[in-house]
């Protein structure tokens, strides 16, 4: 009989054990969802610009694959999204062109129309001053920040 308890102990401590971790795992991963990717997607405007200092690779190309031409007409969106992505410039200047010039899923010409037509009012030379700044593929880093100059025209 104390053979059996001794071994319905153990049983009980790995079922625990495992639960425990098994729980912390699945934290963990939904922690790391990624919001929808759907086109026009504020949700993923809404959660990138909240988690903007710890988003990566995939969760900001996520959001970037919601901004497409025809969304357009969704004006609430239009205005987030807008909003986000000179954010993301501003503070994540390097993840954005890493991203920017890696992704093949996303419609990089409407984004650079975008970033060519603040909604708000932005220290435009600053954001130029980042990407100047940073290492990347020196095509993508001409084509950002000529967008951001011809925003002066």
């Amino acid at each position: 009989m104390m053979q059996m308890r001794h071994i319905v102990g153990k049983y009980c401590f790995w079922v625990v054990i495992f639960a425990f971790f098994g729980c912390k795992n699945q934290e963990k991963s939904m922690n790391n969802k990624l919001f929808s990717c759907a086109p026009c997607s504020i949700e993923a405007a809404i959660n990138t610009e909240k988690n903007i200092k710890t988003i990566d690779k995939i969760q900001l190309e996520c959001f970037l694959r919601t901004i497409r031409k025809d969304c357009q007409n969704n004006a609430e969106f239009t205005e987030v999204t807008n909003s986000v992505i000179f954010a993301v410039l501003n503070t994540r200047m390097d993840l954005f062109l890493n991203v920017f010039s890696k992704s093949n899923t996303i419609d990089k010409d409407y984004i650079l129309k975008q970033i060519s037509s603040p909604l708000l009012d932005y220290n435009i030379n600053d954001i130029v001053l980042k990407a100047k700044e940073t290492k990347c593929d020196t095509i993508t880093k001409k084509q950002v920040i000529k967008a951001l100059k011809d925003i002066k025209k």
